[in-house]
């Protein structure tokens, strides 16, 4: 491993991208259903937002969205309806690894100028609301591959483990002076959470938008990311063989065109070694969840990532979301059912590892964890194709079928086990009525007893014959109860496997 005292590599962005929103979820669990709330009527995402929905799930509707104000900054100076200035300040050098390497990252411009806008998803069976907070450059301002890469580290990254979550930190204002991560962001806001926790940062959505009004470093008159997003599209139809010539020609040349795709590559993964990927890997990188869409549309570990060269919806929402709702709704979604399938398991593993747990409990675990795997979990219930390809694309490559799979697997176990805790419940009553019974039945026939051996009555040999009588009978009920149950119980289980 190289010794991290070497000169730290630079940042040299090729992309400076003024129309680009990130976009983090953070889950909110909430106590209880929250049918009382309904759509703000003329919300700017009532109505894409129904258009989202297929019929049978539009009344009523299995969520609520709205925009909101940031409660704890009302003296700053407030931009276009729901934008408010915020200062990120990254760290001028930070750690990356990657391969058995450790190299250094150096920020030139470690300060950028950004807008915060705020939304929430309700979901109102259960009360779990989503809180969307998305960063767009101020006006003026652009962001490059680098800062979209830093800001996805915020809630992913594991592989190259830098650690920004930590160290990046965000400010109200351009002279605020009170700093948090972003999990304090909620809190830095001023957010109004219904449980007094912070909301937990899970994932993010990212859109980029580079038609005409993107700049480069060439200068707004060449515009050589439309140039490699098309080119990119148009490879992978039928009929791209000059396509794919161009963009192998690209990768072979120390170009423009090839550090574009080497950025694009950088912000899908989500990793600052982008510059080591090669041309095949390139090319597998980019390739799209859905290649059904107009846009570039990708969904890698947390991160669902939009390319397009315009999207009229972002368009229409970027004064109040930010970002397209047609992203950030389907991703709340998906997020709203792995949450649910979490609790679930959570549940579960405590219902399931506690040996002095007592039916009721168990019972109890097993209607929650049954109510969210099955009753809250959403179905794919979006109208159009490429919202529908997404859920479905995102419940696969995620892991989320499989993880639900799992715990519903955990579930059918603890109804196992409360079926035998049950059972020893039912033979515990038993024992002690057949215990009740042999007392009354050898106190009945005690008389029997001293007329076989010609006791009297007061004769002190009966009731002792009495007693060694019942401890018989008890310890035939002993043995019946705690060796032939656990065996029925083992042979259960056996063949439940």
């Amino acid at each position: 491993m190289q010794n991290n005292t070497t000169q730290p590599r630079t940042e040299i962005p090729v992309l400076a991208l003024s129309d680009v929103g990130v976009c983090l979820h953070y889950v909110e669990a909430c106590n209880g259903p929250a049918s009382e709330l309904v759509y703000p009527h003329g919300s700017v995402m009532e109505s894409m937002e129904l258009d989202l929905l297929a019929y049978r799930f539009q009344d009523p509707p299995p969520f609520g969205s709205r925009t909101e104000s940031v409660p704890a900054a009302p003296q700053l100076q407030r931009r276009p309806h729901n934008r408010w200035p915020i200062v990120i300040d990254y760290p001028e050098v930070f750690v990356y690894h990657s391969e058995g390497r450790s190299p250094q990252l150096a920020t030139p411009q470690p300060q950028r100028k950004a807008e915060l806008l705020v939304s929430s998803t309700r979901f109102l069976n259960c009360g779990l609301r989503i809180w969307h907070l998305v960063i767009t450059p101020r006006p003026g301002e652009t962001f490059s591959e680098f800062d979209l890469i830093k800001l996805i580290h915020l809630y992913d990254g594991r592989t190259e483990r830098t650690g920004l979550k930590d160290k990046i930190r965000f400010r109200l204002g351009d002279n605020g002076t009170e700093s948090c991560s972003a999990a304090g962001l909620p809190r830095l806001l001023g957010l109004p959470v219904e449980n007094g926790a912070t909301p937990e940062l899970k994932c993010g959505t990212l859109e980029l938008l580079i038609g005409s009004h993107c700049v480069t470093d060439q200068g707004a008159a060449d515009n050589p990311y439309v140039d490699v997003f098309d080119t990119l599209r148009n490879a992978r139809e039928p009929g791209g063989a000059d396509a794919s010539a161009q963009l192998k020609a690209w990768m072979q040349q120390n170009c423009v065109h090839r550090r574009i795709i080497m950025a694009y590559c950088g912000i899908v993964t989500g990793i600052f070694d982008f510059d080591k990927i090669d041309d095949e890997e390139a090319l597998d990188t980019l390739e799209p969840t859905f290649a059904g869409s107009s846009a570039f549309l990708r969904i890698h570990r947390r991160t669902l990532i939009s390319i397009a060269d315009n999207d009229r919806s972002m368009r229409e929402c970027w004064d109040s979301v930010g970002i397209s709702p047609y992203l950030i709704l389907p991703h709340a979604a998906l997020l709203y059912n792995e949450t649910l399938v979490d609790m679930a398991e959570r549940a579960l593993d405590t219902a399931l590892t506690d040996a002095n747990a007592k039916l009721d409990a168990l019972e109890a675990a097993h209607i929650e964890a049954d109510r969210r795997l099955n009753t809250l979990y959403l179905p794919n219930m979006f109208n159009y194709i490429t919202e529908r390809s997404l859920f479905e694309a995102g419940c696969e490559c995620r892991g989320s079928n499989a993880r639900r799979s799992a715990v519903l697997a955990k579930l059918d176990q603890l109804k196992s086990h409360i079926d035998i805790v049950r059972e020893r419940e039912r033979n515990r009553g038993q024992v002690v009525i057949q215990v009740l019974l042999a007392v009354i039945s050898l106190l009945q026939i005690k008389g029997v007893i001293a007329e076989m051996f010609g006791w009297q009555e007061q004769s002190p040999g009966v009731w002792p014959a009495i007693i060694v009588g019942i401890l018989v009978l008890a310890g035939v009920v002993w043995w019946s109860y705690h060796k032939g149950l656990p065996r029925r119980i083992v042979n259960r289980r056996t063949s439940n496997t």
